[in-house]
């Protein structure tokens, strides 16, 4: 008698209705599956299957929603595609929501539409964003994060060097430890894209206005050069265009005399000067500059070198062995110099008159006199 009760409180408990909805708990089941009250559950007795793990129950086209307990995965939405459910393209205990969204990568997370996450640990929220970096992260529209611990937010951002940071609009992030904002900065090739290199970046503002006009307001090198309107700071700090400070002037040093050594003359002056050759120049394609069009005035390096070589600093450049840079400040100081000298030259031209305005004027008495 007690297995006819229990069997009736079965067939009762788990019936169909003329739609062929199943109900548990329920006589009228409002859907293919209805449980009514209580808990769902889910589970699998046993540990996470090693590779390859047993196929899905489903591997097809259309709405869907699938546990797939041999690696512990939850998917659902819509798929075009019936490969996006293969047991290759579902990482282990990863979390897939959307449309045609992939989360390959083992414990990696993948929502929103045409999303492709194959890096372990990893997530992508949005359209159209791809993660293949270890733990790393894209958020937005069209966004990649290829490196390990990577960060890719906003519309075409890429984030490609390892612990790197891109962000806005179709910005990019490529060498190691790189911080990229604004909009299309300049892209380059860096030395590493997964070590510290003092010659790559470490921070840039990106101010361009399209993928073919790109521009970089701010560039930080990680060995701690910064330039600002240039991409390639060739010094602690590179201006392309005017600079100004409160009050102007020129800027300060520390000049204390308790400050240096090794003190001597400098010699330097109205010499050196009269060699000096100012030009009207445009910088070329291998300058670097983003307007090559603009008219400066200046000097050729290598013709000062030989005239004041120590305004000269020769570096290392990737197009260039020996790459000259010239600093003016010197001048100030040769300047000085040549109008000492000149200073002289007046007082004996002084001289030289006052004695020969002293001997007309004595000849003019002595024929007055007579």
């Amino acid at each position: 008698m007690k297995k006819i009760f229990l069997a009736a409180v079965g067939i009762l408990a788990f019936c169909t209705s003329k739609a062929q909805n199943v109900g548990i708990g329920t006589t009228e089941p409002l859907a293919r599956l209805h449980a009514a009250e209580g808990n769902v559950l889910f589970s699998s007795r046993y540990g996470l299957p090693g590779n390859p793990a047993p196929p899905p129950a489903i591997s097809s086209t259309g709405r869907f929603m699938m546990w797939y307990a041999d690696k512990a995965a939850f998917r659902a939405g819509f798929n075009s595609e019936s490969y996006m459910l293969n047991a290759e393209n579902i990482g282990r205990l990863s979390f897939a929501f959307g449309q045609n969204v992939l989360a390959q990568g083992d414990y990696s997370f993948s929502m929103g539409l045409f999303n492709s996450v194959s890096g372990n640990y990893s997530v992508a929220m949005g359209k159209n964003n791809t993660v293949s970096g270890f733990a790393a992260v894209a958020f937005g529209n069209n966004t990649s994060a290829a490196g390990v611990n990577a960060v890719a937010l906003g519309s075409f951002a890429v984030a490609s060097g390892n612990y790197s940071f891109a962000a806005n609009r179709s910005t990019s992030a490529v060498s190691a430890y790189e911080t990229v904002f604004g909009q299309y900065n300049t892209t380059y090739t860096p030395s590493s894209t997964t070590e510290w290199v003092p010659s790559d970046r470490l921070f840039v503002v990106g101010n361009g206005v399209s993928s073919s006009q790109r521009g970089n307001a701010l560039t930080i090198f990680k060995n701690g050069n910064i330039g600002i309107s240039t991409a390639i700071p060739n010094a602690r700090l590179s201006v392309n265009g005017d600079a100004s400070k409160s009050g102007g002037g020129v800027w300060a040093a520390w000049s204390d005399a308790r400050l240096k050594k090794n003190i001597t003359p400098y010699t330097s002056g109205l010499k050196e000067i009269l060699q000096i050759n100012p030009i009207r120049f445009q910088y070329n394609e291998l300058s670097g500059e983003e307007d090559l069009n603009k008219n400066y005035v200046g000097i050729l390096a290598q013709e000062i070198e030989n005239i004041l070589p120590s305004t000269i600093t020769i570096k290392a450049d990737e197009q260039l062995k020996d790459k000259r840079m010239f600093d003016g400040s010197e001048l100030i100081y040769t300047l000085i110099n040549a109008i000492k000298e000149q200073q002289v030259l007046i007082n004996e031209l002084q001289q030289e008159n006052k004695t020969v305005l002293e001997k007309l004027n004595s000849i003019k008495i002595n024929q007055t006199e007579r």
